[in-house]
């Protein structure tokens, strides 16, 4: 039997047992040459970017088919076809499975105000610049859609949501705070300039009142 056997692969023969087909080489004997897959089984964590099979290029040796690139979720196949296959055969399986699994989404900048409560009329609270690893945050302000800070007294909460895909998990946060109501006081109590006075002569002044919050009505 001849067999042309490439000098560059020698190194990879080896004796299986029960092996019926042989050759001989220089005075050697040899059995069919098998040759390791130049790659192996690979699993990553969905992080957004692209990932691939690694294997040494060998376009005299094998030809390579499926997917060696991806980035979303999902189990691949990458296959290896041998070209000489009446003098080569893989040592095993010649595919390889390439699997990227779906990522569990966290903050990397979790919602925070700078402060919980305070009162009507007080500066309202911070909201800092939170981030979540993957996809984009809504937010809502009690059930609605959220545009700006309220000011008006009462309990509200801040919930903060990312929808989970494929590739990605879900994620939320909730923040509750409260703006308390404030004690109204005088800036200027009213009053008048004097208190009685004689038919004819001129009339009490009232002075400029104002009150701290609200307009005042007067009976």
């Amino acid at each position: 039997m001849n067999i042309t056997l490439d000098q560059n692969l020698i190194a990879n023969v080896y004796v299986p047992k029960n092996h019926t087909v042989s050759f001989t080489l220089d005075g050697k004997e040899y059995y069919l040459l098998k040759i390791e897959l130049p790659a192996t089984d690979k699993t990553v964590v969905y992080d957004g970017g692209e990932h691939n099979i690694e294997y040494r290029k060998d376009n005299l040796t094998y030809a390579v088919s499926g997917a060696e690139s991806k980035t979303a979720v999902g189990e691949y196949t990458v296959t290896f076809t041998l070209k000489d296959s009446d003098n080569y055969e893989w040592n095993g399986k010649n595919t390889v499975t390439f699997s990227i699994t779906k990522a569990t989404n966290t903050w990397e900048t979790e919602p925070a105000l700078d402060k919980n409560e305070w009162t009507f009329g007080e500066a309202s609270a911070v909201l800092n610049a939170y981030k979540a690893t993957f996809g984009v945050v809504n937010v809502t302000l009690n059930g609605a859609s959220y545009t700006e800070m309220p000011t008006a007294a009462g309990e509200y909460t801040l919930v903060f949501t990312v929808p989970g895909t494929n590739n990605y998990t879900a994620l939320e946060k909730t923040v509750t705070f409260e703006i308390k109501k404030a004690t109204n006081t005088w800036v200027s109590e009213p009053e008048l300039d004097k208190d009685e006075w004689t038919f004819g002569e001129a009339a009490a002044v009232i002075n400029s009142y104002k009150a701290t919050f609200g307009v005042v009505n007067v009976t």
